[in-house]
């Protein structure tokens, strides 16, 4: 797991990028768990952006 606030220069490491990649993957699915509804998703995702 990524132990910094910093979420995307993991990814400027070409080794590390399936690993930084995976590591989205996986919240994505949990959220998707997480967020029942289509309208919860929209809502966490409009706050995530602001």
């Amino acid at each position: 797991m990524n132990q910094t606030g910093d979420l995307l220069s993991p990814l400027l490491d070409e080794t590390a990028k399936p690993d930084e990649i995976a590591r989205v993957c996986d919240t994505f699915r949990v959220l998707d768990e997480e967020l029942g509804t289509l309208a919860s998703k929209k809502k966490y995702v409009s706050a995530m952006k602001n």
